[in-house]
């Protein structure tokens, strides 16, 4: 029928929808994948390779059940610990996890 015309803005609103639907496509693809995800593996080679950086945690748990804070540094200080002291240091100190408040 002559006397019609096309409706120019349903036309642009379903141009609209597409560039939308791709772009919101685009980015569900892209954002899981990022650099700030954890990589496990990474993380624990990087333990394995240096324990000294589980020091200040537990040192932070002996302050608060009031056990001196030297031991960690005497530990740790300008030597390379292993997994092995730093699970005796663990030991010697769970015995008194109460803490006090």
């Amino acid at each position: 029928m002559p006397h019609k015309v096309n409706p120019i803005d349903f036309e642009n609103s379903e141009g609209n929808l597409g560039k939308a639907n791709a772009g919101l496509s685009h980015l569900s693809m892209k954002l899981p994948i990022s650099y700030w995800q954890v990589n496990e593996a990474r993380l624990s080679e990087d333990l394995d390779q240096s324990w000294e950086v589980l020091a200040e945690p537990i040192q932070t748990v002996q302050d608060q059940i009031h056990k001196a804070g030297y031991h960690v540094d005497v530990d740790t200080t300008d030597r390379k610990i292993q997994k092995k002291g730093v699970s005796n240091l663990v030991k010697s100190t769970s015995g008194e996890m109460q803490l006090n408040d």
